[in-house]
């Protein structure tokens, strides 16, 4: 049991450092977008 909790504390962990670095990926690729679509 305490072996589980362990596993989903270290997958949140991951999820949450995954989110964290993706998270300015995408805002960057978001804002390129839409500042290309606002250029026609």
């Amino acid at each position: 049991m305490a072996l589980q909790e362990t596993l989903d504390e270290v997958f949140v962990y991951r999820l949450k450092a995954l989110h964290s670095i993706l998270t300015p990926f995408m805002y960057d690729s978001l804002k390129t977008k839409l500042e290309r679509d606002n250029a026609f």
